[in-house]
Order: structure tokens, then sequence, then C-alpha cells
């Protein structure tokens, strides 16, 4: 409780340095290779090197990025990866995740199909699903996908954090606000959640 004050404090009197510094570190986040040189396959070498050596390495380091919003890396390593797991449905999920968080809904909407193929209770295609479903401002049904996807897994902070977005989409401020703080209380190391904490408590003039 004591912990959460503090947090809170913190973030009602430097939200914007906090959000300045998140977009610096997101800026940073990339594998350095990115902005390499490529091989034929249009991958940077590192991670081509890495792919064919230990793919279960990448698809976790993948998913870790999820659990910390990375988003931008989600989307580095899953086009690497699917080079050569084209029908894994996690993958093709969080693909999804990522064409989404970039506007690209109807490129995202193509990888989630592909990803419920063969189990539309994957957690990671019920995240994507939430988000697109948010960006169709279909809200009840976004809220409702989020709970199912907390229900298959509660320690996840990927879902509150959608729920949170939504919520704010809505003007719904106080339901957002506990949306973020359970992302931030799951993983404080999720960034982006402190931004939207603190585009909350300056709506909420605190």
């Amino acid at each position: 409780m004591q912990k959460s004050f503090f947090i809170k404090g913190i973030l009602r009197r430097w939200w914007p340095a906090i959000f300045f510094i998140i977009a610096v570190l997101e800026a940073n986040s990339l594998p350095a290779t990115v902005i390499g040189t490529f091989d034929t396959d249009g991958m940077p070498y590192y991670l081509g090197d890495e792919v064919k050596k230990d793919p279960d390495k990448i698809m976790a380091d993948l998913k870790t990025s999820l659990i910390y919003g990375n988003l931008a890396k989600v989307g580095v390593l899953a086009e690497a990866l699917l080079k050569t797991r084209p029908d894994d449905p996690d993958l093709r999920a969080l693909y999804s995740i990522f064409l989404s968080s970039k506007g690209d809904i109807s490129k995202a909407k193509q990888e989630l199909l592909r990803a419920t193929l063969h189990n539309k209770k994957n957690q990671y295609s019920l995240y994507a699903k939430a988000m697109i479903l948010r960006y169709d401002r279909q809200y009840d049904n976004a809220i409702n996908v989020c709970k199912q996807a907390i229900s298959l897994d509660e320690s996840h902070p990927y879902p509150w954090n959608i729920m949170g977005r939504i919520y704010f989409d809505r003007e719904e401020y106080q339901s957002a606000l506990a949306g973020f703080q359970r992302t931030i209380e799951l993983e404080p190391n999720f960034l982006p959640a402190y931004s939207n904490l603190g585009a909350v408590f300056f709506l909420l003039g605190n």
C-alpha cells in the first residue's frame, strides 16, 4: 500500500518527465542490428544467426518484450521468426498485436485469423483480438475479451493495460487508472503503463 502511494505521488508530480524518459527508452530498445546490414532474406545478420541457432530463445525474448510492453521489439523479433515458423499460432498472434499497435488493422486481422485457425483460446490471440476490437470501438466486446485473457493468465500485465486503454477511450478514467495500476503491480518494467497513468492523472487534475 505504501509502495503504491509512493508511485502515485511520483507520477502525479513528474509525469511529463517520465513520459519523455519512456519515449527515449523505447526509441533505443530495438536490437542494434536493426539499423545494420541485412542478409538476402531481409533479416539482420545477428537475428538471422540467432533464429537459426536458437529460435526458442528468440521466441522467449519476444514474449518477454510483450511483458515489458516493448511492441517495437515484438515486431522486429516476430518478423524474423516468421521466416522459419510461419504456422506458429503464438507468433502470428504476437505479430498481430504489433500490427495493431502501428494502426495496420487490416493486416492485424489477417494475422489474427491465421493465429486462431487451430486454437481460438490462445492468450496472445485474445490480446490481439481485444486490440482490434478497441480500434473498431467495440469497447464492451473488447473488455470481455480482456477478461477472458485474464482468466487464462491473471499474472500477465498486457490485458490489464489494454483494458485500461479501452476505459481511457471511453473517458472512464477511474477504471482506466485501475487497469494501468494493476499493469504496473504485475510488471514494474511495463514502461507504457507509466505514461498511460500520467495521462490519466493529468485529465483527473491530480
